[in-house]
């Protein structure tokens, strides 16, 4: 019997007493609907209280529409407040790709961030919407207009000043990030977003180049991870005194096989490990790997789609999963 089927009888009751148009404002979360004298439904179960939340979570999920047919994804909150069981409607709603526009711009002024936040992320928000929110006096709102995949270029740029460090991090992350703003962020202040503009695939070289050299070991592994670093960046990498830089470079994609062989003999444990589990690696080294005194650079190896079948076999011998 599925938890839903065991405690449904109970499950039906909760549902049924919902209240869908009443809010408490006495409850710590003043947008969070109220289950009228559930608590006392829920009491009367035999199981563990994680149990319960569960098996209410679910069926909520799985019987929830309204009368427009939008679903609402209903979830059980995991806490009671006297003798009510409180769930939560609308940010569910907001984060659901298929919520209509009229809805998202309805839920666009909720009273409650997180309900913003997830019209924020939405990817059928329209732009006047993310316009009004890049503007929104909570942080993370912003935040995730600037993670959007869907948020125009004007909005992005005017967020790549935010006085919040989070905000422009998320901009130097976004894909959609024109070249310009990447090379102002490149020189920002917070360490981390000049390591996000490493990562950003869009970055333009001269910008890489530039990064390459910083001080921080977080932003060169940020170049070193970057699938569009040149070879001649790699090199220099490959040599880095941290060994979490040169490990990425052994991680990356576009690492020539030259650079692999000369990373397979590294003295870090890890980056041997990088190099065995790159699909770029060599059968060769690969073998030369599978002999690593080191079990986790012989558990590369074992990971390595393009380890032969042979090696495969000794290391199964050698209990290397």
């Amino acid at each position: 019997m599925s938890i839903v089927n065991l405690y449904l009888p109970e499950l039906n009751t909760i549902w049924k007493s919902i209240d869908w148009t009443r809010k408490t404002e006495s409850k710590p979360n003043p947008d969070r609907y109220a289950v009228p004298d559930a608590y006392a439904v829920i009491a009367s179960f035999t199981a563990n209280e994680s149990e319960h939340i569960e098996a209410a979570k679910l069926y909520f999920e799985s019987v929830s529409q309204d009368d427009d047919g939008i679903e609402r994804s209903v979830w059980l909150a995991s806490y009671y407040d006297g003798e009510r069981i409180v769930v939560t409607v609308p940010a569910d709603t907001a984060s659901n790709p298929n919520t209509p526009v009229s809805l998202l711009e309805q839920l666009a002024t909720d009273e409650n961030d997180h309900v913003r936040q997830y019209v924020a992320e939405n990817p059928n928000t329209p732009d006047n919407v993310l316009e009004e929110l890049a503007t929104d006096e909570d942080s993370y709102v912003r935040c995730k207009v600037a993670e959007n995949p869907n948020t125009p270029v004007s909005v992005l740029e005017e967020l790549a000043t935010d006085e919040d460090e989070g905000v422009r991090q998320y901009v130097a992350l976004n894909d959609n990030t024109p070249v310009n703003v990447l090379e102002q962020l490149a020189t920002d202040e917070d360490e981390n977003v000049r390591e996000y503009v490493a990562l950003n695939d869009n970055t333009p070289v001269s910008v890489l180049e530039q990064l390459a050299a910083n001080d921080s070991w977080d932003i060169r592994c940020g170049v070193a991870s970057n699938s569009n670093t040149p070879v001649g960046l790699l090199v220099q990498l490959a040599t880095d005194r941290d060994s979490d830089v040169r490990g990425k470079v052994a991680n990356n994609s576009n690492t020539p096989v030259s650079l692999l062989m000369q990373l397979a003999t590294d003295e870090d444990n890890n980056v041997r490990y990088y190099v065995a589990y790159n699909p770029n690696t060599p059968v060769s080294v690969l073998e030369q790997l599978a002999a690593d005194e080191n079990r986790n650079v012989r558990c590369g190896v074992a990971s390595n789609p393009n380890t032969p079948h042979g090696v495969l076999e000794k290391l199964n011998i050698e209990n290397v999963p």
